[in-house]
């Protein structure tokens, strides 16, 4: 090949094949033209630090790339993506201006977020991959970190706890009736009774009776509640009439010390006609703070002996009812 006169080039710039053979050509030596010994390893790269002066840049790691380097006066290599990305499903991102850096990939079904910093991504618990089984409730342990509550038993609800780790709970149903019964007079008697001491039996008969929660006690016509609270208390009666009556009355006596009973509440009927029935109700909410001492019984009140109160075993003509409706 001829010689041609060497052109000057510029700090940093590439030397091409091209340049290559016109400067020596394909039986040049590049020792002629500078220090022998320039290029030394397969891969190396020469490039021009100054006017018709070349240096040697070593190869690069596998998948780095030839970029210019920050003060752009000579070429070097530089990280790739094809050499920071590892592994499928790494995610690259930058850890300084012009430095790609790898984030590993994270585990099934995490969102990829920015850290509590703001300084670089990271991967996180989602939804997804918090709830593992049907009905499991999302809940958060901390500020921005979701939690998971297993679902709980059959017929609980979710309840505020803060002694727990996801703030939440499942609790079994509070409030609502939890108690409920009905006693009957089984047996018919004429005239007053003050109050109704014998002949009485919690409900149990026809099919389709029902009692909820624990029963009242009685104790010669004393009824005693089974716990504290609020209590609907009713009590229905039925006459059979042999003459005139002007009144007759169902009423509950209450007390609150176990000793002293009073009045609270009764219904009236009366009639004219003879050999008819009549029917007579009262009703009242007591206020059980003690078993103890807070307790009902039942009186019947006519003017003469012409009325008779109605009592059967196997279905209800005169009978009390018993409802909790609270606590106390």
């Amino acid at each position: 090949m001829t010689w041609t006169d060497p052109s000057d080039y510029s700090t940093g710039q590439l030397i091409s094949a091209a340049i290559w053979n016109a400067l020596i050509g394909a039986t040049g030596n590049l020792a002629s033209h500078t220090a022998g010994g320039v290029v030394t390893t397969a891969g190396d790269t020469i490039y021009a630090t100054g006017d018709n002066a070349v240096s040697r840049l070593a190869k690069g790691t596998a998948r780095q790339t030839l970029a210019m380097n920050s003060g752009a006066s000579a070429p070097e290599w530089a990280a790739s993506s094809r050499s920071v990305l590892t592994t499928a499903g790494d995610v690259m991102y930058a850890s300084g201006t012009n430095t790609p850096a790898r984030l590993a990939k994270g585990t099934g079904r995490q969102n990829l977020t920015m850290n509590s910093g703001a300084t670089a991504p990271e991967w996180t618990a989602s939804p997804a991959s918090t709830l593992t089984a049907k009905a499991d409730v999302l809940s958060a342990s901390a500020a921005n970190t979701p939690a998971r509550l297993a679902v709980g038993a059959n017929d609980t609800v979710l309840t505020a706890a803060s002694g727990e780790s996801t703030g939440l709970k499942w609790a079994a149903v509070s409030g609502g009736l939890t108690t409920a019964s009905q006693w009957r007079l089984t047996t018919d008697f004429t005239g007053d009774a003050a109050p109704i001491a014998s002949n009485l039996e919690e409900v149990d008969a026809p099919a389709g009776f029902g009692i909820l929660g624990s029963s009242m006690t009685e104790s010669s016509g004393i009824f005693t509640f089974p716990s504290t609270g609020y209590w609907y208390v009713r009590f229905d009666a039925l006459y059979n009439y042999s003459g005139a009556s002007t009144y007759t009355d169902s009423q509950i006596y209450v007390t609150t010390d176990n000793s002293s009973y009073n009045i609270a509440t009764y219904g009236r009927n009366s009639t004219t006609t003879a050999h008819v029935y009549g029917y007579s109700a009262s009703d009242f909410i007591v206020y059980v703070t003690n078993v103890s001492n807070v307790k009902v019984r039942f009186h019947v009140k006519t003017e003469d002996d012409s009325a008779t109160c109605k009592g059967n075993t196997g279905y209800n003509y005169t009978y009390m009812t018993f409802i909790r409706l609270g606590g106390t």
